[in-house]
């Protein structure tokens, strides 16, 4: 699953236009901008992607690092199995 995560990080690069963006088994449960700041307090978000324009509406937070021209996302680790 982990492999297919970062393939589907790939195409997202280069993808349509979008706001937010998440990749995973068990995604983040939002589906609204409304719903980012509650997303955006939890510290492990790996994998969230987000437009420049919320990226900066929402305090330009230190633990995102550029993916693409115009989005910034914490990067994604991978699937985790649970123990």
């Amino acid at each position: 699953m982990t492999e297919v995560g970062y393939v589907l990080y790939d195409r997202l690069r280069l993808a349509p236009p979008y706001r937010f963006a998440a990749v995973g088994v068990e995604t983040f449960d939002f589906r609204d901008v409304e719903d980012l700041p509650e997303v955006l307090s939890f510290p492990a978000i790996a994998g969230l992607v987000l437009a420049e324009a919320l990226w900066a509406q929402f305090g330009r937070p230190a633990n995102f690092v550029p993916f693409a021209k115009g989005y910034w996302w914490v990067p994604y680790r991978g699937e985790f199995p649970f123990r």
